[in-house]
């Protein structure tokens, strides 16, 4: 359907910081909400692909001397996709055949949780060139994160298939830097 609407979002952020010689700690709180309007459509408001309801971040950073170590954890809830229709998912009228969907994101993802760790180290910090290695550690946990979730219809035409992007697992990154 070829129709105009609009987009609203509104919500709040919390933001908390502390620093002090060597720790540096922040956390954030987000809540939002992120709806499309069509008055066209049924029904007519509904949340936008990106809508993120609640979303929670806190780090925690330790620094003595040429070296750094940091904790970050992240937490959100999951974006809104569309499902076809249970019991008449295809419409074989079209050529080719095409979803029939359901109602608009109706459904969500499950929430996404993903926790990193960093360490680096500086050297050479006194001489015209300066050194950084830096290891990070990232999604430590290796939660199975869905980022996106889609449908298409299968090469035989027959049968809907549900595509789910996920994130990278546990990534291990080793970085090394000079600066002159």
């Amino acid at each position: 359907t070829n129709t105009t609407g609009s987009y609203t979002a509104k919500g709040v952020e919390i933001l908390l910081n502390k620093q002090s010689t060597h720790f540096n700690f922040w956390t954030s709180y987000t809540l939002s909400e992120n709806n499309y309007t069509f008055k066209t459509l049924n029904p007519p408001t509904f949340p936008n692909n990106v809508d993120v309801r609640h979303s929670v971040d806190a780090a925690l950073i330790y620094s003595y001397k040429q070296f750094t170590v940091g904790v970050n954890w992240k937490y959100r809830t999951g974006t809104p996709f569309t499902t076809p229709k249970k019991g008449d998912e295809i419409n074989d009228q079209n050529l080719p055949p095409t979803i029939n969907f359901g109602m608009p994101n109706q459904e969500y993802l499950t929430n996404y949780t993903r926790t990193d760790v960093s360490a680096s180290y500086n050297f050479f910090n006194n001489r015209k060139i300066k050194g950084k290695i830096t290891i990070a550690l990232l999604n430590i946990f290796n939660h199975k994160n869905v980022l996106k979730s889609y449908y298409q219809i299968d090469d035989t035409n027959e049968h809907v298939v549900n595509i789910r992007n996920q994130s990278l697992g546990f990534s291990p990154n080793l970085s090394l830097r000079f600066t002159l």
